[in-house]
């Protein structure tokens, strides 16, 4: 996907960088939904618990919600699945924090034409 050029807006900013920062975002969203379906199979009601919490999950609360729910699998569940949640988790923990300074920092204005976070 081309980034979009045309945009007409009255702030800076470089398609480039901020397409791969909204892909970073957006890939970022997807993971920590898969955690949260993972959750959801072991624990049924979660994502309800989710998305109507309050007050609202932050990344690191899910974080933790799914350390202990690995830490609580039970016995007969999927061991492929458990194998692989080492794994999960340690990404996802990665990802985390690369992206939360990303998603609350303000634009560095200082050098116009290149406005990055």
């Amino acid at each position: 996907m081309e980034p979009r050029t045309t945009i007409q807006t009255r702030i800076p900013f470089d398609a480039k960088y901020t397409g791969l920062l909204g892909q970073a975002l957006y890939f970022f969203s997807y993971y920590e939904w898969t955690v949260i379906y993972i959750i959801e199979r072991i624990e049924p009601g979660f994502v309800h618990e989710y998305s109507r919490g309050k007050p609202p999950w932050t990344s690191g609360s899910l974080k933790n919600k799914f350390k202990e729910v690995i830490r609580n699998f039970p016995r007969n569940f999927d061991q492929s699945l458990k194998d692989d949640i080492p794994r999960i988790i340690q990404s996802t923990l990665q990802t985390q924090r690369l992206l939360n300074p990303l998603a609350t920092h303000l634009p560095d204005m200082r050098n116009p034409g290149r406005e990055e976070l």
